[in-house]
């Protein structure tokens, strides 16, 4: 039996990266039924508006961004994203109880969560630790934000 050979000698962005330039104008990503359908040439433009997000909110290289919803679209466009910038990034299933959701942006120190819009409500966010920003994944618009305390 032939043994087939792996060669990683391209990382993800790079790789990323071609793929965005060669298929722009193809379909990358869309709901099921079609609600969201966003080309390579949309997908390469949301990802560059979250790195610029992101480096505005100071979020770092190796930082934790969460993700909790079904799978969509939105769901696969935060996922890469984070992933394409250098975040960490923390898959949360929906199913989870609101306790655990809380207990696991916690415990991962995440500092965003990109959350189904229904899926946040009832989480007590007076009990995050470390998440200063939730962004819908139905439009990726602010939802919550924590206010930084001011020094007199």
């Amino acid at each position: 039996m032939k043994t087939q050979k792996f060669k990683f000698d391209v990382n993800f962005n790079e790789r990323l990266e071609h793929v965005l330039n060669k298929n722009w104008n193809l379909i990358a990503v869309s709901d099921y039924g079609g609600t969201n359908r966003y080309t390579y040439g949309d997908c390469a433009r949301l990802f560059l508006a979250m790195h610029e997000f992101f480096n505005k909110r100071k979020i770092k290289k190796g930082d934790k961004v969460a993700v909790l919803g079904r799978n969509s679209a939105n769901w696969a466009v935060s996922y890469l994203g984070a992933v394409s910038y250098g975040a960490v990034i923390v898959p949360i299933l929906p199913d989870f109880h609101k306790d655990d959701v809380v207990h696991l942006l916690n415990y991962s120190e995440s500092k965003i969560l990109f959350v189904q819009p229904g899926l946040f409500d009832g989480i007590e966010i007076d009990r995050f630790l470390h998440t200063e920003i939730v962004i819908s994944l139905q439009d990726f618009e602010i939802i919550w934000e924590k206010k930084k305390k001011k020094a007199i």
